[in-house]
């Protein structure tokens, strides 16, 4: 919580979103994004697990009106990943919740939503959001240079993160340009 900022009702979170996005305004669009990212992720998940999904889901999308409404929904991009569980995280219907969640979100015009697949649940992250959302998906999660492409050139995400790999191998670009094998993650090097 910010200092004199409760976060317990959705209107004074959604002005702790609005101040604390608008802090940073001459900034870069990547540069607000973690901090912003944390602020939804501790605040506003957290904040709402407690509530109904439909009130949970309202006070989301207007988090995320709030944030288009400083810059255009169009710099504002969005990222998810059902049935992780990581932090603590659950939802007993992850599919039904985010479903919903993006069917909301989707007239918004946001500027890309980056999804996550996981590999150990039964749901199709990457189905799930080709299903609910229309703009720009970023794919995520494991994928080697020929897997990225064959997923953009099949229309599966328009584009893909390397994010781990980008964290291994600062040269990955290059990497990639002369086929040099790639350096292992290790998470425990991570920041």
């Amino acid at each position: 919580e910010q200092q004199g900022a409760g976060v317990g009702s959705s209107g004074s979170l959604i002005g702790l979103v609005s101040t604390m996005y608008e802090a940073p305004h001459q900034a870069t669009c990547i540069a607000r994004e973690p901090s912003v990212s944390l602020v939804i992720d501790a605040a506003v998940w957290r904040e709402l697990a407690a509530q109904d999904d439909a009130v949970g889901r309202a006070v989301r999308v207007a988090v995320l009106r709030a944030m288009a409404a400083v810059d255009g929904a169009d710099r504002v991009g969005m990222r998810i990943c059902p049935g992780n569980p990581f932090n603590d995280l659950s939802d007993a219907d992850p599919e039904e919740t985010f479903g919903a969640f993006l069917d909301a979100v989707d007239p918004m015009g946001l500027a890309y939503l980056h999804v996550i697949r996981l590999h150990d649940v039964p749901l199709d992250n990457m189905a799930l959001a080709r299903a609910h959302f229309r703009g720009p998906l970023v794919l995520n999660d494991g994928y080697g240079l020929e897997e990225a492409r064959a997923a953009v050139a099949e229309g599966q995400g328009h584009a893909v993160s390397f994010a781990r790999s980008y964290l291994a191998n600062p040269d990955l670009v290059g990497r990639f340009r002369l086929g040099l094998p790639l350096s292992r993650f290790d998470p425990k090097t991570l920041y």
